[in-house]
């Protein structure tokens, strides 16, 4: 609130009354003359008429003596001489009465004039008792305001008050709010470390269980065995049909379904949600599995290990936990980061996972000691994540228009590629072959980029495609051959990776915008999520 001065306020309005009144002062001064001049023309006239009167009865006089002086020439009793002195008198009396008549003429004249002037002046001073009228109502208006400035300056001083005590009571809230915060924070990482303690014995509890299966695949023939990244990529490249239709549409959360995930084998997929929760679905009924709780805010990334066993979903409670698919339980919850998660994966060994988010930093835990093992500072948020083949490599998409290359060992980057995208990358995903990167950009175009010249090898557009999301993602077929990003309205997006031309475009039929796809690595079915809610499965 302002702090009003009365003074202040006073001096400015006697500024003002001196700036409107500046005008009236030639008009002031003119009066002043007219009355001073009015009184000298009544003196002078006064002295004027007295002089006149004098004269007149002089000249009377001398022309009485001059008629009896003609008698008494007429009679002979008065000398010439004395005849043309009294002539020469009258003369002179003449000549005065004659300059009196003068003035009294330009007397009457001044008073003509006087009387114009002081008609004039009886107008202005009417003007002026106008005005000074008008001026002492502004005297009560100023008086009135200077009233009521002191009352509101008590008011505000009244309120500065109670604004002090209630800043008061803020920062203690504040204060007390934090220390409640720090120990809320201390109370979350101490069940977590208690929860990863419990799962911990049950997974030893567990052990001999797994440890049979274990045994049997030792012993079984070396040439036997099953390559799993080997197994990965054969799957990866059966051949993939374009989807036309919708095969079915469901509800499957409570909130907006932001995020989804194909396990390798193609026999279920995980969603997350707004409504913090995790479900898994069976791929060939739609049906739900399972349901896994644990955080305590929105998901924002999804993914479940290539042995099927866990799962992992990470979001705006800062938050990566760990369930165990056969149990249900939360194995691990990693509470490292200082803001939201936006991308999380298992390596391919399912031994570590790879995060970042809002804060700037790729993360790195250690699943089988259950810690954060390296910390990678990145210049801007991080969106999405990829893993070489060899896991060596992570590759990374930035909020700063980037994508990076971090080498998975020693945490440095070693490259960035910049220039090839007009906004965003929301998300990146890695070719089977691993020679080709699939980013997608809030500038709505789908690019794939080689890995060996950090070259953009093709672009994909459409008219009504539109990346909205800061987390919608981009996928390849299994077989490589299709490229799939879903869009605003509930639109689905397939462009030929070889021509770059759009295959197919269609629409949900709720039409409502698609955060997330995920294609199933039989490459028959195509899985999007959307912000009401439903995931649908196209074939």
């Amino acid at each position: 609130m302002t702090d009003f001065d009365p003074n202040t306020i006073l001096s400015l309005v006697k500024e003002r009354n001196l700036i409107e009144t500046q005008s009236f002062i030639p008009f002031f001064n003119e009066i002043k003359e007219l009355t001073e001049l009015d009184v000298v023309l009544t003196k002078n006239s006064k002295s004027t008429h007295e002089k006149t009167r004098v004269l007149t009865q002089d000249v009377e006089q001398l022309t009485s003596s001059l008629k009896k002086l003609r008698e008494n020439i007429s009679n002979g009793n008065v000398s010439s001489e004395e005849i043309r002195k009294l002539e020469d008198e009258k003369t002179q009396e003449q000549k005065k009465l004659v300059s009196l008549l003068e003035k009294k003429t330009q007397s009457l004249e001044m008073k003509q004039q006087m009387k114009t002037l002081k008609e004039k002046y009886q107008k202005k001073k009417k003007i002026s008792k106008h005005l000074t009228q008008q001026n002492d109502s502004l005297k009560d208006v100023l008086k009135d305001k200077q009233e009521s400035l002191r009352t509101y300056r008590s008011e505000m001083m009244n309120l500065q008050l109670k604004l002090q005590e209630k800043t008061d009571i803020l920062q203690i809230e504040n204060e007390a709010n934090t220390q409640l915060q720090n120990r809320m924070l201390k109370r979350s990482q101490k069940i977590a470390k208690q929860l990863n303690e419990q799962n911990e014995q049950y997974e030893m509890k567990m052990k001999e269980k797994r440890r049979k299966n274990i045994i049997d695949f030792a012993v079984k023939d070396i040439n036997g065995k099953i390559d799993r990244r080997s197994s990965e990529r054969e799957l990866r490249m059966a051949v993939s049909t374009v989807p036309k239709k919708a095969l079915r549409t469901f509800e499957a959360h409570e909130g907006e379904v932001t995020c989804v995930k194909y396990h390798e084998s193609g026999g279920f997929f995980i969603t997350g949600s707004v409504d913090s929760t995790v479900k898994v679905w069976d791929s060939r009924v739609g049906t739900q599995k399972n349901v896994l709780r644990g955080a305590t805010s929105g998901i924002n990334t999804v993914d479940v290990s290539s042995n099927g066993t866990f799962v992992l979903g990470g979001g705006n409670d800062n938050s990566i936990r760990i369930w165990n698919l056969e149990t249900s339980r939360v194995r691990h919850t990693f509470t490292n980061h200082t803001n939201k998660v936006f991308c999380a994966i298992f390596s391919a060994d399912s031994s570590k996972v790879i995060s970042a988010g809002q804060d700037r930093t790729i993360r790195i835990f250690d699943l089988n000691r259950g810690y954060c093992e390296k910390t990678i500072m990145c210049p801007s948020t991080c969106f999405s994540l990829a893993l070489s083949l060899e896991n060596t490599e992570i590759y990374s998409g930035h909020f700063n228009k980037t994508v990076k290359i971090f080498d998975l060992r020693t945490g440095q980057e070693t490259v960035e590629i910049d220039g090839k995208h007009g906004a965003h990358v929301t998300s990146v995903e890695l070719s089977n072959d691993g020679t080709k990167l699939l980013t997608n950009c809030r500038d709505s175009i789908v690019r794939i980029l080689d890995l060996k010249r950090y070259k953009v090898l093709k672009e994909f557009k459409h008219p009504k495609y539109k990346n909205k999301n800061n987390l919608t993602r981009a996928v390849f077929s299994p077989d490589m051959n299709y490229v799939a990003a879903g869009g605003v309205q509930g639109m689905l997006f397939i462009w030929n990776a070889l021509t770059g031309k759009i295959e197919t475009s269609l629409t949900s039929r709720n039409k409502a915008a698609i955060n997330s796809l995920d294609w199933s690595p039989t490459g028959d079915y195509l899985a999007t999520v959307d912000r009401k809610k439903k995931v649908t499965v196209w074939y």
